[in-house]
């Protein structure tokens, strides 16, 4: 009877799981919808259409989390930006609003039961904007004109990103309906490519190459490291995640226009293409959403203190404690994953530190190149050589251990999950 149901059997929580979560899209059953026989060619072939409801729950949680960022904005706003430099400003940044952004992924993840990495991911957009824009509001370094207003304050947050002003008047700028579209075609083109990038790497599991290391492997010796075939797996590994983090971001930044009309900067600019240095790497192309929080919330405070080098090792170790944060959302366990002595035999659980070393490995790399930068080497080198090589020496400093970061997206399934949403080109026979 009606009466005699909890209210977890008639609750919201209860409904958005039956009905938007129901499918946990971890396995992929489609069917292809198209088949074409190319008897001079491979064989048979198929295609796989994506489904509706993987796009359902994705909006439903990015919407979620602009709604969140904006509660906590206002937040922000009146307990640490208008007290800025006061013990209470502190308090409620350390105490309350930091654990708060913290714990709600884990709300998430058990009310509803996300299983798919990609909706996983969609929920560290929230954690990871409150974090730092709390960071950067308590040590006095949020944009001025940002934090003018309270409205400006939560355009700010709701984006995820990093939202466009307009200093002449003071406004977040709105987008005409040329850059709106062109953001949207922006978009199709990323699905196009992501349709084409999977189709040919999921049959070798992302990583094609018979290499001596695992991509989620400390077990290996340095000169396991420097295999070619280690070295073009991982390439292969950092250049999809890159190209999935641009098509997810621009969605994002999509839905925000849609929404408010407004703009937000670009996130992934080809990092693994264009790139002339380790610090035009992270700090202008990799995510530069991320490199702007981080250095706003952690360079700028450290540096206020302390030297340069200092600064940017602070701001490494930050971007690997963070992402060493992701996989815990990534590769939670729910209670519902669990058997009845409380272990999951089919769970992957990832080797931690992976990417707190990694990111240690890039802090090291961006110092000794501020300490080179003036030497006649790399003076020669940005003189003389064609701008790929540069980027493919560029990227190269990070290939040897970039399965510290890539391996665990390989492996924990989330470009498997990723690939549940696209038209994939199937071979059948």
């Amino acid at each position: 009877k009606l009466s005699l149901m909890s209210y977890n059997d008639i609750g919201f929580s209860s409904v958005v799981s039956n009905v938007i979560f129901a499918e946990k899209f971890i396995t992929d059953d489609r069917l292809p919808f198209v088949t074409v026989d190319m008897p001079n060619c491979m064989g048979k072939f198929g295609i796989l259409a994506p489904p509706i409801m993987w796009y359902g729950q994705l909006i439903f949680l990015l919407l979620s989390q602009m709604i969140f960022s904006v509660f906590f904005a206002g937040i922000i706003f009146n307990l640490i930006i208008r007290k800025i430099n006061t013990p209470a400003s502190y308090l409620a940044g350390f105490g309350i609003i930091i654990p708060l952004a913290c714990y709600v992924p884990f709300w998430f993840l058990h009310e509803f039961d996300l299983r798919s990495k990609v909706m996983r991911m969609a929920l560290i957009t929230l954690p990871i904007n409150v974090i730092f824009k709390s960071l950067e509001a308590m040590f006095g370094f949020a944009p001025t004109i940002n934090q003018k207003t309270l409205y400006n304050y939560c355009m700010y947050s709701a984006s995820l990103l990093d939202t466009e002003f307009d200093p002449a008047t003071q406004q977040p700028k709105k987008a005409s309906v040329r850059e709106a579209l062109a953001l949207i075609s922006d978009y199709f083109l990323h699905f196009l490519l992501i349709t084409i990038l999977f189709s040919v790497t999921r049959p070798f599991s992302f990583a094609p190459f018979d290499a001596s290391v695992d991509a989620h492997s400390f077990d290996h010796t340095i000169w396991d490291l420097f295999y070619v075939e280690h070295l073009l797996n991982n390439f292969l590994g950092a250049a999809l995640l890159s190209v999935c983090l641009s098509f997810s971001t621009i969605g994002a930044a999509t839905l925000f226009c849609l929404l408010t009309r407004g703009k937000v900067f670009r996130v992934v600019k080809n990092p693994m293409f264009t790139s002339n240095s380790p610090s035009d790497f992270w700090g202008r192309r990799w995510n530069n959403y991320v490199h702007v929080i981080l250095k706003r919330g952690v360079y700028k405070p450290v540096r206020a203190y302390s030297t340069k080098g200092a600064a940017v090792f602070a701001t490494f170790l930050a971007s690997g404690i963070i992402h060493e944060y992701v996989l815990t959302i990534l590769f939670y366990v729910h209670h519902n994953e669990k058997d009845s002595s409380g272990d999951c035999t089919n769970c992957y659980i990832p080797l931690r530190g992976k990417n707190l070393a990694f990111f240690t490995w890039n802090g090291a790399v961006i110092i000794l190149e501020t300490m080179l930068n003036d030497t006649w080497v790399i003076r020669w080198m940005a003189g003389k050589l064609p701008k790929p090589v540069i980027s493919f020496l560029v990227v190269l400093t990070a290939l040897p251990v970039g399965h510290w970061f890539i391996g665990d997206w390989i492996h924990g399934g989330y470009f498997h999950h990723f690939a549940l949403g696209f038209p994939l080109i199937v071979r059948l026979s």
